[in-house]
């Protein structure tokens, strides 16, 4: 999860990314999403680009509270 800042034929760019790992206690990927929506996304990563065919969906994380 993390801001998007653009794509290009690499990927997808995102910034400022949080990586959700519930095998290392992570806890439930719901429970993730709900902090990360009300208090903002813990930054694991400065920026990631994740290869066009890997991205499911794009959603905005306001349209989700």
């Amino acid at each position: 999860m993390g801001r998007y800042d653009s794509e290009d034929e690499r990927g997808v760019h995102l910034l400022d990314v949080g990586v959700h790992d519930e095998a290392t206690g992570g806890g439930p990927k719901d429970d993730y999403l709900k902090k990360s929506t009300q208090f903002g996304i813990r930054a694991d990563y400065k920026h990631v680009t994740v290869p066009a065919p890997e991205v499911v969906r794009i959603i905005r994380l306001a349209l989700m509270s």
